[in-house]
This record gives structure tokens, C-alpha cells and sequence, in this order.
């Protein structure tokens, strides 16, 4: 299996791999394990005689895989290219050893939640479906109470198959396991090709790698040539540098790449912005959907096989205040009378552009932060929700139009930077702050159903954060 080499912040990561040379590496990561995470991990022993055996039997029945970060190791996986005894029996004797890849992975404490996991991940399912296996299961499960690594096997696509209580250790334990064949149940699936604009943004980013991750065949549109360069070398996905206004060229990529479903990310969305350049804000966040869905539609009458268009709105597009939030208001409208997909979002955490991200660089340079004099109170989602959300809206094949977040954050900006300036451990700064602008509210209104976490206190925020900032 070749490396890989994949870049998260500022750090590069290669993934690999077990070598007969990496014994003393494997040693001193096991050994510098917390205590906690020494408890879930349980697939062999950490002493040297146990890890010399490990490193010198990846073989047609081990390929153990490592994450190596300054010729270190930060994240390990024990794989099994086959079942054993023991788990195949909790799955009633149905798995075929030819079938099953069977795997235990463990990330460096330091390195956790900054998404080391989910490469490695991704590198395994790549390499057990290059060899024919069709599903992964977890060596001994998953123990209940380690709800962040359930959590973390459940957004990768991880299903639960049954509780069980482990008679040794005393604890209750889930079978989990992954298909790594394509669900033919769904109309899309991963023979469907997935044209993403505003690739390069936030969202668009994190939907292209989970895509891509799930399967699909993902085309990457924008005009940010460094983080489209990021996804090309990274992940391979075929990427296109190209403002969406282009209509021509857009038309030509569709036709040349079979796109069967278009995802819009792309929009201008500070309103500041959009007040002084009215005309480009209707172009690209209005006539560009209105053109995409009636070419789609087209497309789609001609070869009989529906398009489907998935547009990204806001909560400032319900009673809009500005031009921004006028803009989605009407593309809005429009995806209900072409009967396309509507996903709604609220403000990303830590998105680029967002209140966090100008925060950071404001830190970088040492300038003084600026924030809103008002209590200005706004709803979140993180990027991530916002993913499966859009990922729903591609997969539904109901005449539902309009999708909304099941679960949002609420809290004041103030507060915000309050957990920000913890979380960050500064005690020196200066701050500039500035009236809110007459065309924004203080707080968003809503029209959708949903359950509101509201956090009030810092250390809640806080909390989000830390799970913000490392995911």
C-alpha cells in the first residue's frame, strides 16, 4: 500500500503502513498513551517483546497501519485481515473470514480530535476494499461508555449491529461495524458523480473529503487556488478553477464530467459586502441558481434521468433585513418551483470568514480584536452536522424541498469571546469594538423546528469549542 501524505493546519501526516523498523516508535507511542486511553485500548500489550512480534507480522493476514508526524508515530491501527473466533461468534457465526477486515485504532493523546483518526480511516477502508474485503468490524467492540470514540465511529459511517456485556472486564461493549460495499438501496450512490461549487470554502471542503470518503465521485468547483490545489493533492479529487458566473464553461464542465447532482456552497455572504455591490451579490447568489436549475432540468428532459440541485440557505434569509439575506430569500423561492433541495443552515463554527477565523488572524498579527458592541445573540451549527444534513438532502429521494438542522447552539458573540480568550490562554489584549450595523439583528429569527441548546455560561462554549477547534 502506498503512503500518504495528508496536511492538517500547519502539521503534515504520513500515513503507512507497519515496518520491522518502527518498533522503538511503536513502543515510545504506546508508552506515552494516557492512562484513559491505555483503558479502551486492549488488542495486545505495550511491552517490547509484544509490539517486536506486531511490527514484524504485517503479512497476508496483518497490515497494521501507523500516522507518523515528525518521525514520530501519533496514531496507530491494529488490522486483521480476517475475523477472529471471539467476535465472529457475537455476530452469530454469519461473517466469512475472506469478507472481513477487522481493526483497533489508537491516536496519540496530543494529536486527538484534529481529525488523525478519520485519515487513518479513510486509508484502511481504501486499502481492505483494494483487496476484496466487504465490511470492518471493531476488535472486542466499542465500550459504551467511551461515548467520543462511538461518536466518532458513527460520523464516519460506522453502524451498531448489537450491545453486549463483556463477562472479563465487567463492562457493557457495542459491535459496530463498517460496509465497505456501495448500499444499492439509495438512487444515489457511488456511481453518481457530485459537482460541489464553492468547493474550497468550509463546507465544501468538509463535503468533498466526506464524499469522497462515502464513495462518491466528487468534481471540486471555485476560484480559490490554494485550497483547491489542497484537495487535488490531498485527496485526488479532480478539481476546477472557475468563478460560477461562468455559465458557459460551468455548462461544459456538467456535460463533460456526467454530473448528476450539483451541491451550491458558493455565495457571497458578508453583508457589508453585498449592501455596496448589489449587482454581484444577484448574480452569483440569485442567477446562478436560477441558470444551474433550469439547465439541470433540461438535462434531465432529455435523457430521463432526474438532476438534482442542492442549495445551501441561512436563518438571515427568513424576514430579511439586508441584501444578503434578499438574495436567499429569493433563490429560496426558486428551489420550491423547480422542486429541488433546500438545506438551512446557521452560522458555521470557525468557518472561514466567521467571527472565530477573523479572531485568529486578528491573534496572528497581533492587532486588537474587534467585537460587536451589542449582545448580539446567534444560532450554530458546526460544519460537520452541517454536512450530514446536506448529505441527507442529496441521498432523500422524497418530494421533501426544505432540510433544517435538528439540533442548533445559542449564544451571545460576547460570550464567545469570552471562551475564546480562555480557550486561546491569552491575558494581554486589546479590544476595539464597534456598533451593530443597522441592517443586522441581534438575534436571527426562525421558522423551522428545532431543538435550541442555549449556552449561557463560558465554560459551555467553551467546551463547543475545544470540540470545534480539534475536530
Amino acid at each position: 500500500m502506498y503512503k500518504k501524505i495528508f496536511i492538517k493546519g500547519n502539521d503534515q501526516f504520513t500515513i503507512r503502513t507497519l515496518d520491522t523498523d518502527d518498533i522503538d516508535l511503536l513502543v515510545e507511542f504506546l508508552n506515552l498513551l494516557s492512562p484513559e486511553s491505555k483503558q479502551w485500548y486492549s488488542p495486545h500489550k505495550f511491552d517490547r517483546e509484544t509490539v517486536k512480534n506486531v511490527c514484524l507480522k504485517n503479512n497476508n493476514n496483518n497490515m497494521n497501519v501507523v500516522v507518523t508526524h515528525n518521525n514520530k508515530i501519533v496514531g496507530y491501527c491494529t488490522v486483521f485481515l480476517g475475523v477472529r473466533e471471539w467476535d465472529n461468534k457475537r455476530y452469530d457465526g454469519t461473517l466469512d473470514n475472506n469478507d472481513i477486515g477487522t481493526i483497533a485504532p489508537c491516536v496519540s493523546d496530543d494529536f486527538q480530535h484534529r481529525g488523525i483518526g478519520s485519515e487513518m480511516l479513510r486509508y484502511i477502508i481504501e486499502m481492505c476494499t483494494d483487496i476484496g474485503k466487504k465490511r470492518l468490524i471493531l476488535w472486542s467492540g466499542v465500550v459504551v461508555d467511551n461515548k467520543k470514540a462511538i461518536e466518532f465511529y458513527e460520523k464516519l459511517g460506522f453502524e451498531t449491529y448489537r450491545r453486549w456485556h463483556h463477562e472479563i472486564q465487567h463492562v457493557d461493549c457495542l459491535d459496530m461495524y463498517f460496509n465497505l460495499e456501495p448500499d444499492e438501496s439509495k438512487e444515489i450512490h457511488c456511481n453518481t458523480n457530485i459537482m460541489v461549487l464553492g468547493a474550497a470554502g468550509s463546507l465544501g471542503s468538509n463535503l468533498s473529503q466526506e464524499l469522497l470518503f462515502k464513495g462518491y465521485r466528487v468534481t471540486a468547483v471555485d476560484f480559490n487556488e490554494n485550497e483547491l490545489m489542497y484537495l487535488k493533492r490531498t485527496f485526488g479529487i479532480p478539481c476546477y478553477l472557475l468563478n460560477i458566473t461562468n455559465t458557459k464553461e460551468l455548462t461544459r464542465l456538467i456535460d463533460v464530467n456526467n454530473i448528476d447532482a450539483v451541491v451550491n456552497c458558493a455565495a457571497y455572504k458578508h453583508v457589508e459586502w453585498c449592501e455596496s455591490n448589489v449587482i454581484d451579490a444577484v448574480e452569483t447568489n440569485i442567477m446562478v441558481n436560477l441558470r444551474l436549475m433550469s439547465l439541470l432540468k433540461d438535462i434531465g428532459e432529455k435523457t430521463g434521468k432526474k438532476k438534482k440541485f442542492v442549495f445551501i440557505s441561512t436563518d438571515k434569509a427568513i424576514y430579511p433585513k439586508n441584501i444578503y439575506a434578499l438574495t436567499k430569500q429569493f433563490s429560496d423561492y426558486a428551489i420550491g418551483l423547480y422542486g429541488n433541495k433546500l438545506v438551512r443552515g446557521v452560522n458555521f463554527l470557525n468557518s472561514k470568514g466567521s467571527v472565530l477565523n477573523i479572531w485568529d488572524s486578528q491573534r496572528i498579527k497581533n492587532k486588537p480584536f474587534t467585537l460587536v458592541k451589542q449582545n448580539c445573540l446567534r444560532y450554530f451549527i458546526t460544519i460537520s452536522e452541517m454536512t450530514n444534513l446536506v448529505k441527507e438532502a442529496l441521498e432523500d429521494n422524497t418530494n421533501k424541498v426544505e432540510f433544517t438542522p435538528s439540533v442548533i447552539y445559542l449564544f451571545s458573540i460576547k460570550k464567545l469571546f469570552e471562551a475564546y480568550i480562555l480557550y486561546h490562554e491569552i491575558k494581554d489584549y486589546k479590544l476595539i469594538e464597534f456598533d451593530l450595523p443597522s441592517n443586522e439583528k441581534e438575534v436571527e429569527d426562525l421558522d423551522f423546528n428545532t431543538i435550541i441548546t442555549e449556552l449561557s455560561e463560558t465554560k459551555e462554549i467553551l467546551s463547543l469549542l475545544n470540540r470545534t477547534y480539534n475536530c
